[in-house]
């Protein structure tokens, strides 16, 4: 509970919170919520709103919620005096046998936060108050309404209005009403966004009381449900419109829905396939996702979906080539079967270039791969001993090992956060341990008193033989024996993999000579391959309508054109 979320790096949940109206009568109400990742329960929460005689209320509860393979216990209670202002918070959380306890207080216009970790160790912090802040703790699935009544409508754009502990800022924008019919009865619903640590975006609607409808954390699929509202949540989905829409094919295109074997498994996907003259083959190309639970059209995140791979695969089919994009193990319509390590990938992946070339359509003396983030390991892996590839595109791959690569997104993140450098080198020294751990085969991690709503440290630790295979892989050794031309294509705005990277990529095919490689750096694009006129940083991922980068489809169409002929 005292940790930063990252972006994408395991499915276990990490924040925000959610309560029903204030505005009652009732001197102590009650209720419940239910939460979610994708249609899965995951846990719940039960609540009590009590009103004391001179206007003070008081907010408690207890939920349980499944992370990281584990069941994480909380109890809290939040105090307000009778102007609604925040002054105090207690929390109590269970996971794993070991119980982590939190006291904060206003007092004097100070912040006072008295902890104790699992061994019983005291912590204590003191800070200056911002009035009319909130502050609780992760996973706490109850004041999030009241964020929403302490929203100054007339002033509206975004207000800092809330913290999680330890002091990460939760900022409020209202994004106006909405009307819907339910049981032949009109409600009103308002959305509003909450960012916190100006990185994560949540998104809620509390109805005409002021009642929490619903939440969601788009980036892990998450969703918050009150018990009683899902009629009301039923008629708000029908409504909202998708962030991103898949478009007609263009002309002379075709799609086939297509199944193979994986390692072990069926994999299913779409072959793109151009209008072809009787007789002739087409240049084909592989698309291989990057991480996580990647469909094959491109990368989801929550609601939103990030078509780039589809849009990827109709230009270049409507210029000539064969695409094949598949979903990953474990997503879609393929078959489920955990990875124990980054060879299952490879091997999903092998199977998939062998059935694109053995393909009709395809000239299989043409095909090339294009491998997304992680998945431009796979696709570099896969050059390295198939000397019949005839091309090979890395985009927005890293050229550091994972253990690099999160080490400096975590530092960034924070900073970005503003969270102070003792902070900062204290929990990048426990993920410093972490990782070695891992990459020496030592599996207990009870030394390191790991917060169960630390997602990130939760996520390496669940599937440490995994991890393994990442932090062993350098990338830089694997692109280096690739035998055919490359590609390597890096946005100057991706968040997640930097120009750096690319450079080191450029520097190791330099030293080995390699005899046919391009570096195409492009300005105003981040990690999706998407133009992004606007500031680099994860708020912009949750804006699907952004376009793939025209300059990048025009650059990727050339080269390939030129290397498949």
């Amino acid at each position: 509970m005292l940790s930063l979320e990252l972006y994408r790096i395991s499915a276990a949940v990490f924040i925000l919170l959610s309560l029903t109206s204030i505005g009652s009568a009732q001197q102590v109400e009650s209720g419940s919520f239910k939460f979610f990742v994708g249609k899965q329960q995951i846990g719940s929460e039960r609540y009590r709103r009590e009103r004391g005689d001179n206007g003070t209320l008081i907010v408690s509860g207890e939920n349980e919620l499944k992370a990281g393979g584990g069941l994480v216990k909380q109890t809290f209670k939040l105090k307000f005096d009778d102007r609604l202002e925040w002054r105090e918070t207690a929390i109590e959380a269970e996971a794993a046998g070991t119980v982590q306890k939190a006291e904060v207080t206003v007092v004097g216009g100070k912040v006072k936060i008295r902890a104790a970790t699992g061994d019983g160790t005291p912590v204590e912090q003191e800070r200056p108050h911002t009035p009319g802040v909130i502050i609780w703790g992760s996973n706490i699935f109850t004041p999030v309404a009241l964020l929403a009544q302490k929203y100054d409508a007339q002033r509206g754009g975004s207000q800092l209005l809330g913290a999680m502990l330890p002091n990460y800022p939760i900022e409020v924008e209202s994004k106006g009403k909405t009307e819907v019919e339910v049981a032949g009865k009109k409600r009103t619903v308002t959305k509003y966004v909450a960012l916190i640590a100006k990185t994560q975006e949540n998104i809620f609607w509390v109805d005409e009381g002021g009642a929490l409808v619903k939440l969601e954390l788009p980036a892990q699929n998450f969703m918050v449900i009150r018990d009683g509202a899902e009629p009301l949540v039923a008629a708000l989905d029908a409504l909202e419109k998708p962030k991103s829409v898949a478009h007609a094919l263009p002309p002379g295109v075709r799609t086939e829905e297509v199944k193979f074997q994986g390692e072990g498994l069926t994999l299913a996907g779409t072959l793109f396939l151009p209008k072809l003259e009787a007789g002739k083959r087409a240049p084909a190309m592989l698309i291989i996702a990057g991480s996580g639970p990647t469909p094959r059209d491109g990368v989801a995140l929550g609601k939103v979906v990030h078509y780039t791979y589809r849009d990827i695969a109709e230009h270049l089919a409507a210029r000539g080539f064969a695409v094949l994009s598949y979903d990953k193990r474990c997503v879609g319509a393929s078959e489920c079967r955990q990875q124990s390590s980054l060879d299952d990938f490879v091997s999903d992946a092998q199977k998939a270039l062998a059935f694109l070339r053995g393909r009709a359509e395809v000239d299989p003396a043409r095909v090339a791969v294009f491998g997304h983030s992680e998945g431009g390991y796979i696709a570099a892996t896969l050059g390295s001993y198939d000397e019949k590839l005839a091309a090979v595109v890395l985009a927005s791959t890293a050229g550091r090992t994972l253990g690099k690569l999160l080490r400096e997104q975590v530092q960034n993140r924070m900073t970005e956060a503003g969270r102070p450098e003792a902070e900062i080198k204290a929990y990048l020294g426990k993920l410093d341990r972490v990782l070695s751990a891992i990459q020496n085969g030592r599996h207990d991690f009870t030394a390191e008193q790991i917060d169960p709503n630390d997602t990130l440290l939760v996520g390496l630790t669940k599937n440490p033989e995994f991890v393994m295979s990442l932090l062993i892989n350098d990338p830089l050794q694997i692109v280096a024996a690739v035998h055919a031309p490359i590609l390597v294509l890096q946005g100057e705005k991706d968040i997640q993999v930097s120009v750096r990277d690319a450079q080191y990529i450029e520097e190791a095919l330099k030293r080995t000579n390699h005899p046919d490689f391009t570096l195409r750096l492009l300005p105003d694009v981040d990690h999706l391959l998407k133009t992004n006129k606007g500031a680099a940083t994860l708020q912009s991922y949750s804006d699907a309508s952004r376009p793939v980068d025209p300059g990048m489809l025009t650059m990727l169409t050339e080269w390939l054109q030129k290397k498949l002929r």
